[in-house]
C-alpha cells in the first residue's frame, strides 16, 4: 500500500506518465499540497514522516528533495487497476521547477512491466513548481489489461522522470 522513501534518487533513463496521444498541449497532472508547517521566523522539518503504518526517521533536515510511492491498498486481484501516485517532498527554502521534454512525467515499473515501453507521450513541452516545504503528486494507474500481473508479491518502482523515485511493494491474488 505504502511506502519507501528513496532520499534524492536520480534516475535519469525513465519516462513517462500515461496522457492522451492526440491533442496539442499537455496539461499538468501533478498537484501541490501544504505538508510541513511553517512558523513566521523559519521552516518546520519535522524529526521523521509518518505514511500510513510506517515511520522513516532520520535526518531528513538536509535532504532536499524526498520522493515517496504510494498505492491505494496494497492487496489487488489480478482484474483490478492499481492506482499509484509518485510525490516529491520540495525540503529546501525555495520552489523548485521540475521539467520534462514531453507530456511525461512519471513512470513505474512491476513485475518486468515498464510502462515506459508501452505508452506514447505527447510531445509537448510539460513541466510544474513544488513549493518550499510542499509536496507534488503525480498519479499513474496500472491496467490490467494491457499487462496481467501473476499472482505474489511484487516490487514497484516508480519515478518522476528524470529526477527520483521510490519502491513499494504491492501483492497480486487470483
Amino acid at each position: 500500500m505504502i511506502i519507501l522513501i528513496a532520499l534524492f534518487a536520480i534516475d535519469k533513463g525513465r519516462s513517462a506518465q500515461p496522457t492522451a496521444s492526440s491533442g496539442a498541449t499537455a496539461t499538468t497532472t501533478a498537484t501541490s499540497t501544504d505538508i510541513i508547517a511553517t512558523s513566521s521566523s523559519s521552516a518546520y522539518i519535522p524529526p521523521s514522516i509518518s505514511t500510513g503504518s510506517t515511520t522513516i526517521t532520520g535526518s531528513l533536515a538536509s535532504v532536499p528533495f524526498i520522493y515517496v510511492v504510494s498505492t491505494d491498498k496494497s492487496v489487488y486481484s489480478q482484474n483490478e487497476q492499481i492506482k499509484i501516485t509518485i510525490s516529491v517532498v520540495n525540503n529546501t527554502a525555495s520552489p523548485k521547477m521540475f521539467s520534462f521534454t514531453n507530456g511525461c512525467q512519471g513512470d513505474y515499473s512491476i513485475a518486468g512491466f515498464e510502462l515506459g515501453k508501452h505508452i506514447t507521450c505527447l510531445q509537448t513541452l510539460s513541466s510544474f513548481v513544488v513549493d518550499a516545504h510542499h509536496e507534488a503528486n503525480v498519479p499513474l494507474i496500472h491496467y490490467p489489461s494491457v499487462a496481467k500481473l501473476s499472482v505474489g508479491t511484487w516490487p514497484l518502482y516508480a519515478s518522476i522522470v528524470g529526477y527520483g523515485g521510490a519502491t513499494t511493494t504491492v501483492t497480486i491474488t487470483k
